[in-house]
């Protein structure tokens, strides 16, 4: 009797460690795979928003003032050229909140939330390649 109940003990010892043991490969499969993804979200995102940061224009002279501020066509074109900024920093503006929603460092964080926060045309994003290299870990 004591022999038949200690085989059946090593036998589910054996069944539970087993079961554990396929219970954490699984969990630790499922980490990866979604570390992996967002590894790649951020991958994603950091990269159209550098390239869009980079192809970003400066915000074009003002002209009040000036002579070309008296030609109906020049003020045509000035206002043609700010309309297409300001068109261009709304892309890089809703590129910067994607950005923010998946990163984890407080110093990129924060960085981001005061470009999406600001109205200023001469806040640009700079140093932040640094940032996102650090978070991405390359």
């Amino acid at each position: 009797m004591l022999k038949i109940t200690m085989e059946l003990f090593l036998v589910i010892l054996t069944g539970l460690f087993s079961l554990g043991g396929v219970w954490l490969g699984s969990w630790l499969s499922k980490r990866r795979v979604k570390t992996q993804s967002l590894m790649e979200t951020k991958i994603s995102a950091y990269g159209r928003l550098l390239s869009a940061i980079r192809s970003e224009g400066n915000y074009p002279h003002d002209i009040a003032g000036s002579v070309d501020s008296y030609h109906v066509e020049k003020v045509a074109e000035y206002n043609r050229k700010v309309e297409e900024w300001r068109r261009s920093r709304n892309a890089i503006k809703g590129l910067v909140a994607e950005a923010f929603l998946i990163t984890q460092n407080k110093k990129l964080r924060d960085k981001l939330s005061t470009f999406i926060s600001s109205r200023d045309p001469d806040n640009i994003l700079n140093r932040i390649e640094d940032l996102m290299r650090e978070e991405i870990e390359i």
